[in-house]
């Protein structure tokens, strides 16, 4: 709790007034701290003139206060060029009003890295699936390693292959299994009547032989074969017995007798017709396979018991109507049973292979929808690689053109915080996006390209931190017109406390500049410098009450706090008169050491050789004499000298270096009143 007021814990707050360009009267802002709460856990809040008080955000400062952040407190400024080269990338380019563009190729840099894992994952997948579908005996799993391990993948060709049963001609196998499962048997219900047909020809045939009718038909037959004769050769005697002729008469005589037989003959035609019927039915049982038996023996199947039926099945004969009869019956079993093994061991067969390759279809049914993506993503991540690319060169260009001005000022600022520097501050530059962002800062130490941090001691760093902080709380788009900076002079060497005395000097030309520190160098240079600033002293008094005094001029100071003490009544009479001679010799080599500074630094003297200068005098007298005379050996001359102003100097000065030491027995006011009178002679005449 060490950044509380230990003497009121609470409630804990801090107040400030601001004065807003365009606004009436003053904003008030506030932070409070619950009793308990550590540092980090606050409400802010901000109150308009005439306004009721309300979030601090409602004041639109949110984003200038990250970007344009006016506020440097000495951990800050020692951490600047420490945190990270990120930390100071993003607090610099905050300012250039860039934020959607990297904002854009971040998410065109994402969009890349997104699309390559599409494509990566849809092509490991797919390396995946021809591993596994090596192992499966199918045209069709052939087929799909040969459309996967393509460089650009057919997605109907795939999609055909794993949605729909293969077209006729793709798979040779599958239409094969598919032709064996179906393969038809002779149909025995047709093979039944068939046989019964044939064999009720034989019985008709049979029971017709030797009978009136069977004479009749072949005289019949004969008989038309005379007349056939007849009809071409004309009259003539009877070519078979030589006694008859064969003339007109004949002829009507053969035709009435062969009307008379053929009435005889009819059951014998009918025999004979139906005889024929039923050879035929039979011969027309004797077809080929409609498939292929050897690409069943191919494909493991019990093809040998189907083709040896078959032959015999096609080797029957039909020249005897009654034995093929009985051998149809008899194989027609025989062979009916071989096709059905056959059609049952395809049907399976068939039926394991598409289980099979079921899960494989499934697989690769699931896989298109990436692979398309993936096939996408090869297809656009050129051009988004091509645009990230081009708007990275874009950005690029813009940052460092739009940070040009900034790093000029902060090579200006630079220039003069770095007297006495051999370190040599070029172009500052943004590069880089993402994790990679960095500022290049262009450090030359005598000429020759170095690492700033390597080889810049603590002040120069500070002093350069301070270059780069200041170009960005002075931007023209900044709204705040002031800059607090804590402690900057720390580990600055004397000159470069005069560079920043310069420097603020300048920035206070357009912004109102706070500065605290617990050094009083700087004010010692403001005064030296002759610059126009406010100097306020600020002291805690007991039960850490805050005073806060006019400052500035240390003699003055001295002068004041004398005159305090010695308007004291309640401090013991001995203690004024020892403190008020010591306050009044502080003012009076206050005032010789401001003299001695000014006077030696502007003949060229280094700030260094000063203040070594100023260390080795060790009386009031020599350091009167270095003022003088610039010579600390000639402390006899210094009463002589001060003679000039009238002999209330060389008292008052006496005194001072006397009565140090010694309790003043004079009148305390009256010293007090010589004493600054002397301080002011000094510092006009010399």
């Amino acid at each position: 709790m060490g950044w509380r007021n230990l003497h009121h814990p609470a409630p804990t707050a801090i107040e400030a007034t601001i004065a807003v360009d365009g606004a009436p009267g003053v904003t008030t802002i506030t932070r409070k701290w619950a009793a308990d709460a550590p540092l980090a856990e606050s409400q802010s809040e901000a109150q308009a003139h005439g306004a009721p008080r309300g979030p601090l955000s409602a004041l639109g400062w949110d984003d200038p206060l990250v970007a344009y952040r006016p506020i440097l407190s000495y951990n800050e400024l020692g951490s600047i060029l420490e945190q990270g080269p990120s930390k100071l990338y993003d607090a610099l380019a905050a300012i250039l009003g860039l934020e959607d563009l990297p904002e854009a190729l971040e998410r065109l840099r994402q969009t890349r890295l997104d699309l390559k894992k599409v494509v990566d994952r849809g092509r490991a997948d797919a390396r995946a699936l021809v591993t596994d579908l090596r192992d499966v005996t199918d045209e069709r799993a052939e087929r799909c390693i040969e459309e996967l391990d393509a460089s650009h993948w057919d997605f109907s060709a795939l999609s055909a292959l794993v949605t729909h049963a293969p077209e006729p001609g793709v798979d040779k196998a599958m239409d094969s299994l598919r032709a064996l499962s179906n393969l038809a048997a002779p149909d025995l219900d047709l093979v039944a009547a068939a046989v019964e047909a044939a064999r009720e020809a034989v019985t008709l045939r049979e029971r017709l032989q030797g009978s009136d009718a069977a004479a009749a038909a072949t005289t019949v037959e004969l008989l038309r074969t005379a007349l056939a004769n007849h009809e071409q050769s004309g009259d003539e005697p009877c070519p078979v017995c030589g006694v008859g002729a064969l003339d007109g008469a004949w002829r009507s005589r053969t035709v009435a007798e062969i009307e008379r037989l053929d009435r005889v003959a009819r059951d014998a035609t009918t025999a004979k017709q139906q005889h024929e019927r039923a050879l035929q039915r039979l011969t027309s049982l004797q077809t080929l396979p409609l498939a292929s038996l050897p690409d069943a023996t191919e494909l493991g199947l019990p093809a040998d018991a189907v083709r040896a039926a078959w032959e015999e099945w096609l080797a029957i004969g039909c020249t005897d109507l009654a034995t093929a009869a009985d051998q149809f019956e008899a194989q027609a079993v025989d062979l009916t049973t071989a096709i059905t093994a056959l059609r049952e061991a395809a049907a399976k067969q068939l039926t394991d292979r598409e289980d099979t390759w079921a899960p494989h279809a499934e697989a690769i049914a699931a896989w298109l929808e990436r692979a398309r993506a993936a096939q996408l993503g090869t297809a656009v991540a050129p051009q988004v690689a091509e645009a990230e690319r081009w708007l990275k060169d874009t950005i690029d260009g813009v940052r460092n053109e739009r940070i040009e001005p900034i790093a000029a000022k902060a090579a200006e600022t630079w220039a003069l915080l770095s007297q006495h520097s051999n370190v040599d501050l070029g172009p500052i530059e943004l590069s880089g996006s993402s994790t990679s962002r960095r500022v290049n800062l262009d450090v030359t130490v005598d000429g020759v390209e170095s690492v700033a941090l390597s080889v810049m001691s603590q002040g120069e760093l500070h002093a350069l931190a301070l270059s780069i902080f200041l170009p960005r709380v002075t931007a023209a788009q900044s709204p705040f017109r002031f800059v607090v900076i804590d402690d900057p002079v720390q580990a600055m060497d004397p000159g470069k406390v005069d560079g920043l005395a310069r420097v603020l000097e300048a920035t206070a030309a357009t912004r109102q500049v706070i500065v605290l520190t617990h050094d009083d160098r700087l004010p010692q240079a403001v005064r030296l410098l002759g610059i126009d600033a406010t100097v306020l002293q600020v002291t805690r008094r007991d039960g850490s009450r805050v005073e806060v005094i006019p400052g500035g001029d240390p003699a003055a100071v001295h002068l004041d706090e004398a005159i305090a003490v010695a308007l004291t009544e309640d401090l013991p009479e001995d203690v004024r008169r020892r403190v008020v001679p010591g306050y009044c010799r502080l003012a009076i080599e206050a005032t010789l050491n401001d003299v001695i500074r000014r006077k030696l630094l502007s003949t060229g003297v280094s700030h260094a050789s000063v203040e070594e200068q100023l260390e080795a005098v060790t009386t009031l007298n020599t350091r009167a004499a270095l003022a003088f005379f610039g010579d600390s050996k000639k402390g006899g001359e210094v009463l002589t000298r001060l003679g000039m102003y009238g002999s209330w100097a060389q008292d008052a000065f006496q005194t001072c270096n006397k009565n140090a030491h010694d309790a003043y027995g004079g009148a305390l006011d009256n010293l007090v009143r010589d004493t600054r009178k002397l301080v002011e002679k000094l510092r006009t005449t010399l």
